[in-house]
């Protein structure tokens, strides 16, 4: 789901979330596949991740939320989408919206805010995470609005899926086909998924390996 979100597929994230992907799970570095779309301004998967954002994280320990999971460095994802600053405005609001907390420090001792006005140097985005009452009433106007776009209704045999996950620790359908007796019908979607994002990202490179090229002959 990491590699979606980086993507921007919104639709395959969809997809893997309503097989019942968990939406903490974490890379090596801390990553959840949120902190990949706030960082890389994937505003669509930011929506949707930051709607339906209850998964597990460690070992029994359920019903967290990805918001305002940290990576190695300390880093939210509001924190993320501030110093990568595409699409940041748009971003930064469903985040907040969605209850992300804009006075998480990093382990640098830095909150979102302070990343805002001493590195990005946007006065709209620090009025912004600072939530005054007319900011507070169009965020909460907003998350009633994604709300109703992006929520997942399960149904009861995703909901089955979903309490298979929890008992794993750090669980995800994995592309390679890891912990594939959770499902099959879910790993088969999910292999689909991944495939196409790997055929997407192959031609990708192609296409700018044949770009440099005809640069470098011209």
């Amino acid at each position: 789901m990491r590699n979606q979100a980086i993507l921007g597929y919104a639709k395959q994230v969809r997809k893997l979330i309503e097989s019942g992907a968990n939406p903490c799970s974490r890379d090596q570095n801390g990553m959840t596949a949120l902190h990949y779309a706030a960082w890389n301004g994937n505003c669509d998967c930011v929506e949707f991740l930051a709607i339906n954002c209850l998964g597990s994280f460690e070992f029994l320990k359920k019903g967290r939320k990805s918001l305002n999971l940290r990576t190695k460095c300390g880093y939210t994802p509001l924190h993320l989408s501030i110093q990568s600053g595409i699409n940041v405005q748009r971003c930064c609001e469903s985040l907040l919206a969605c209850g992300c907390d804009p006075s998480e420090k990093d382990d640098f001792g830095r909150s979102s805010i302070d990343l805002a006005s001493k590195i990005a140097n946007n006065d709209q985005l620090v009025a912004l995470l600072e939530r005054g009452p007319e900011v507070q009433k169009r965020l909460s106007t907003l998350f009633e609005r994604l709300k109703t776009r992006h929520q997942v209704r399960f149904t009861n045999n995703n909901n089955e899926a979903r309490k298979i996950d929890n008992r794993l620790q750090e669980d995800e359908i994995f592309c390679c086909g890891q912990k594939a007796f959770t499902s099959k019908e879910r790993v088969s979607t999910v292999l689909k998924i991944s495939q196409k994002a790997v055929d997407d990202a192959v031609w990708y490179q192609e296409r700018r390996r044949k770009i440099f090229l005809s640069r470098k002959a011209s």
